[in-house]
């Protein structure tokens, strides 16, 4: 139906001719990819050298909403079938109801379901990394397109109704493709703030009180003994405003800016429910009773409002609910966000607590008296939204490279007159002097002494603060140190934050304020030494007294982007399983608890990929109940954009969540163990004796992948690459390597250096493969880790990725680097079909296995464009054609676009 529709679009707005150009092509894409041995001429290739160039921008577009339409269908089809599961069994899978029920059933003791209840706690963070390559605009269209088939999905439409769906699903195909697809300039930071508040507005606010409910009910119902025990463990959270690593752009001002806006969000949508409630609560006191409580509040609310309770008695004499709802509204519109108001203004909630309390006055008093059902739902959401929410929607974290911190912290003892210089001294001696200063306290001089750094970040300190005292410190109170890899640089920002006054010292020599210091270990070494730099920090009264305020939780991050990028899946997995296994292990010792945040991307590459399988893939002493997570680029609108799956998504992590926690997890046998430090090892070497080692690799990736114009498209504030030059590949973020080599199709980073490292294992002998197979079937982690090889080794293809290869100028390098790459993309199918027992790749998903063969010869045209569009692109740029080079750049642009909605895949 829906490439009826898209024909019909296209018929009208383009033409016949370009209706035949794409069917041209698509069935020779198809039957190219039907023959085993295809002939050497690449049909498709050779039909997309004979288009003009506005043809190709066209038929790009055409390929390219053509995907947009279909990830909508699978959508709205994977909804359908769960609706249907639920019908039929009575029971959703995977739901809360379902997961408790299997807790309950695998006789899990009471007293252990509610010591992870109490400390249950799932925080997805919208970050805005630039891997979303669609408009605002776009994905308004997409929404309304998926509104209209989930209409047309009603089984009892008169013709009416139908014709009616028809024409409007018609309609926004064609503003769809009459709308640019390409943002015209980079958007600002408070661009992106407003794209995240979208979807915390949209999805976010309305699903959360939901999936309370169905906790709370579904550990009623397993555990009657337990009724109740379920708190605010659902909270939302941010960078965008506060990631200021590497984005010059994010300024003290950006970060204000972003939380005012969100705080201007939430106030509008507790407004709305007031609203509501005052329509709902009608309650007469001549007919049902009212506590003393009640009563008491709306009198003390008179004295101060008098002019609101001579209205409310007026409007509503006899009803007590909507007189106090009246006194909420006008406290709750005198919340303001002008500092000079905040202290001359009448009454006013002078913070959230104050709205929870009158909100948990209406509900325990309509609990008592004839109201449970109103109490349990729409008073009890409400409660829930203003516990999770606050004043300030989701808690903003700020991030900062410790670089930054050092050379900061360097700059302030020099003009304190510090000797020696801070930047000459080793880590111990680093360590001493920041505890003195620390405790004895050091002025800072003025601030025009200091460099523009190091005066934005003492800015930024003090915004926080003064943030702090505005909204509450739930708004803003978590510091991320990016490439941690020392104590000194959590104690570099425990004294930048002594000297803004962001934290204090009281008359124990105890730090005290609202701060959660997260050091970031993302690097091959830094996870390496992990636990050790913790263990040594949790020593610390200085850094372990600022724990007290958070419940003795210590929050650690870990970068999966990073570390691949550095060494490789295999081996980037492996440290990260045995750095949260170390860091569980240390925490304990020190009886301090551990929330272990998870900086995961959307790729395999950059630890993508199902996520109820990772969750279940953690040690389960990592886990304890807590699970914070990035949400980044594509996978915020795929997750978020539609409330259902929202819905779904969480209930499936807060259900793997509890299962992985409660699981009890035998230990890894030792053969086991042993056999992946092997792996890694030898997936290490193989993986940097082609990135690192190799001579000429960096020239073959810029050349064989659009990384140079991945990094020009304006996705995102942030630039692409962290200062270096273009040969440098450590300096360049790992989301345009990941997507450069996803829209190659090479698809490297998620399985490059697993057949090298299995091969040899494999090649140990009969006992070897035995225990690899067991290590598959038995343990979650290497099964995740197969089975995630397995989808990034399916989703590449070398027949794509050789039409790249062949943009590489010099033909040595070109078959020394791609042959390297085919004969690893080899020895990988081979020793995942060995180890997993299987015949063909991904025959354990046959959905996905299917879904990849089927969007296969589509996005081929695609490719043959995008291969063409930069070979052009490129001679223009060196024969210095301006004009030549814009038009060229538009058509890479439209098909790196095409290439990620068919691929459903960025970065």
């Amino acid at each position: 139906m829906l490439g009826n529709a898209l024909g019909t679009v296209l018929d009208e707005q383009a033409g016949s001719e370009l209706l035949q150009a794409v069917e041209v092509l698509r069935r020779t894409a198809i039957n190219r990819r039907r023959r085993v041995d295809p002939p050497r001429r690449n049909g498709v290739v050779e039909l997309v050298e004979d288009l003009d160039d506005p043809a190709l921008t066209n038929v790009t577009r055409a390929f390219t909403t053509y995907f947009h339409l279909i990830n909508i269908a699978e959508e709205t089809e994977r909804l359908r079938r769960l609706r249907q599961h639920e019908v039929h069994d009575g029971i959703r899978p995977q739901s809360l109801s379902d997961t408790l029920s299997r807790i309950a059933k695998r006789g899990v003791p009471v007293e252990r379901v509610k010591a992870v209840l109490d400390q249950l706690r799932i925080q997805p963070v919208l970050t805005a990394h630039p891997s979303e390559v669609r408009r605002r605009s776009v994905i308004s269209h997409l929404i309304r397109i998926r509104e209209c088939l989930t209409q047309l999905k009603r089984v009892a439409l008169t013709p009416a109704e139908r014709g009616f769906l028809d024409e409007a699903l018609l309609r926004e195909i064609t503003v769809l493709w009459q709308t640019d697809e390409i943002r015209p300039t980079r958007p600002t930071p408070l661009g992106e703030v407003d794209h995240g508040l979208y979807y915390l507005k949209s999805t976010g606010y309305t699903i959360l009180p939901v999936l309370h409910r169905e906790l709370q009910d579904a550990v009623a119902s397993a555990y009657p003994g337990l009724s109740g025990a379920t708190g605010a463990f659902l909270h939302f959270g941010s960078w965008i405003g506060g990631d200021r690593d590497g984005n010059p752009f994010i300024t003290h001002e950006v970060t204000e800016d972003a939380l005012l806006l969100q705080r201007d969000l939430a106030l509008e949508a507790y407004a709305g429910e007031l609203r509501e409630l005052v329509d709902a609560l009608s309650q007469s006191a001549r007919r049902v009773a009212v506590s003393e409580a009640l009563l008491s509040s709306i009198e003390q609310d008179a004295l101060r409002l008098p002019a609101e309770a001579e209205a409310a008695r007026r409007q509503f004499p006899f009803e007590p609910y909507r007189q106090k709802l009246s006194f909420m509204q006008a406290k709750l519109a005198n919340v303001t966000s002008d500092p000079a108001k905040e202290q001359a203004g009448p009454a006013a909630y002078a913070a959230p607590g104050e709205l929870l309390a009158d909100v948990r006055l209406l509900h325990d008093d309509l609990f008592a008296n004839g109201g449970r059902r109103q109490a349990t739902t729409q008073v009890a959401d409400f409660m829930r939204r203003v516990e999770a929410f606050g004043f300030h929607l989701a808690a903003l974290d700020v991030r900062q490279n410790s670089a930054v911190h050092t050379a900061a912290v360097g700059e302030i003892m020099r003009l304190a007159g510090s000797t020696p210089r801070y930047d000459e001294l080793g880590e111990l001696e680093r360590r001493s002097l920041l505890n003195d200063a620390i405790l004895g306290g050091l002025e800072l001089a003025d601030r025009a002494e200091y460099s523009d750094e190091t005066r934005e970040l003492i800015q930024l300190l003090q915004t926080i603060r003064a943030v702090q005292a505005r909204f509450g410190p739930e708004a803003c109170h978590t510091y991320i140190i990016s490439d941690s890899a020392a104590v000194s640089h959590v104690l570099e920002v425990l004294l930048l934050a002594r000297v803004t006054g962001l934290v204090q010292l009281d008359g124990r020599r105890r730090l005290t304020g609202a701060l959660r210091v997260v050091p970031l270990f993302e690097r091959v070494e830094s996870l390496e030494a992990a636990s050790r730099i913790m263990d040594e920090l949790l020593e610390l009264d200085l850094h372990r007294s600022l724990l007290t305020r958070w419940g003795d939780v210590q929050e650690v991050m870990v970068g999966y982007s990073d570390s691949n990028k550095d060494g490789g899946y295999l081996t980037a997995n492996w440290l990260l399983y045995q750095a949260k296994r170390a860091l569980a292990e240390v925490c304990a010792a020190h009886d301090v608890g551990l929330m272990l945040f998870h900086g995961r991307g959307g790729a395999i590459g950059r630890g993508g990929g199902p996520t109820i399988r990772a969750i279940m893939a953690e040690p389960p002493e990592a886990l304890a109940g807590r699970f914070k997570t990035t949400e980044q680029g594509e996978v915020i609108h795929t997750r978020y954009a539609n409330p259902e799956i929202a819905h779904r998504h969480l209930e499936q992590v807060i259900g793997a969540v509890l299962l992985a926690s409660l699981e009890d997890a035998a230990e890894p046998a030792s053969d086991w163990l042993d056999c992946m430090t092997k792996l890694a090892g030898d997936a290490l070497r193989a993986y940097r004796a082609l990135v690192v080692d190799m001579p000429g690799f960096i020239e073959y990736f810029l050349q064989s992948t659009p990384i140079e114009e991945i990094s020009d498209l304006p996705t995102s504030s942030r630039p692409a690459r962290r200062g270096g030059s273009e040969a440098d590949i450590g300096s360049l973020r790992a989301i345009p390597w990941v997507f450069s080599w996803t829209q190659s199709r090479a698809n490297l980073p998620g399985w490059y250096g697993v057949g090298s490292a299995l091969e040899a294992q494999l090649a140990v002998g009969p006992d070897r493969v035995r225990v690899l197979q067991k290590m598959y079937q038995r343990w979650p982690f290497f099964h995740s880790l197969i089975a995630n090889a397995s989808i990034s080794r399916a989703v590449a293809d070398m027949r794509t990725a050789a039409l790249y290869a062949d943009l590489v100028e010099n033909r040595a390098l070109r078959e020394q680097v791609f042959e390297a790459i085919e004969a690893e993309y080899r020895r990988t199918q081979a020793s995942l079909l060995v180890v997993s027992g299987q015949s063909a790749l991904l025959n354990d998903v046959p959905v996905l296995r299917d879904s990849i063969g089927l969007r296969n010869p589509y996005v081929d045209p695609l490719h043959a464009i995008q291969v063409r569009s930069l070979r052009e692109l490129r001679a223009a740029r060196a024969g210095g054609r301006e004009a030549d080079v814009e038009r060229w750049r538009s058509i890479v642009a439209h098909a790196i676009n095409g290439i990620a909605a068919g691929m459903q895949s960025t970065g």
